[in-house]
């Protein structure tokens, strides 16, 4: 993708039901890359990916949507000790992990956007039901106390490297350490498909979020400004 161009997203565009493009600038610089070509854009919303903040002036039709953070842990050995039966592999969907997949997004653009966050729980829900069918996950872990799933988390393989998509912990049951368990689990799969490297995406501002993945070995690869652009 040329970064200095209009890329026309055509699945959220026919989801969220508006005309949504994206635009990539790499220096703060850039900006006015972004204003001399916004006369080209007649649709009604554009992500516009940072790699740096920008020192320009926002309003309710240009704002930050999201400070978008990487981790990355490498994948040197299999958690010899881990031997969990509460973890298990799942393909069903269920109330329970549905209810999961929205805590998950708590801090989501799509939820943090008053103009996108009506169709949140529908985003989710087809996340959900895709990563459960495997469209979108490679393997789904469910972790579960008396058959109660309590905990969850969406891994996809892309050639000896992995990220997870959805992870959240019921919040009954936070500080038990359960988070770190299906980490743990995630480890070992990514080791026995012979995965070298785990990303995951979160917020900057979820700092709770933040300091788990540190507690669990990951380092920051990257952070991505997003802002929403809407055409007035």
């Amino acid at each position: 993708m040329d970064k200095q161009e209009f890329l026309s997203l055509i699945w959220d565009s026919e989801f969220f039901n508006k005309k949504i493009s994206r635009f990539n600038i790499n220096k703060a610089t850039e900006i006015e890359n972004f204003y001399s070509s916004i006369s080209r854009f007649n649709g009604d919303l554009v992500y516009l990916f940072s790699k740096e903040k920008l020192a320009i002036q926002l309003n309710a039709h240009f704002f930050l949507a999201d400070k978008k953070v990487v981790f990355r842990k490498k994948i040197v050995s299999e958690q010899e000790l881990f031997n969990d039966n509460h973890v298990e592999s799942s393909t069903t969907l269920t109330k329970e992990l549905l209810e999961l997949a929205f805590l998950s997004g708590h801090h989501s653009r799509f939820k943090l956007d008053n103009s996108l966050n009506s169709k949140f729980n529908e985003l989710y829900r087809i996340w959900l039901e895709k990563s459960i069918n495997r469209e979108l996950a490679s393997e789904v872990f469910v972790y579960k106390i008396e058959q109660k799933e309590i905990a969850f988390v969406t891994i996809k393989k892309n050639g000896d490297s992995a990220s997870i998509g959805l992870l959240a912990v019921n919040s009954s049951y936070h500080g038990k350490n359960i988070g770190s368990l299906l980490i743990s689990a995630i480890e070992n799969w990514c080791f026995k498909n012979n995965i070298s490297t785990l990303d995951v995406a979160t917020q900057l501002d979820n700092i709770q979020a933040c300091n788990f993945y540190k507690k669990n070995g990951f380092d920051i690869k990257e952070v991505d400004y997003i802002y929403h652009y809407y055409r007035k």
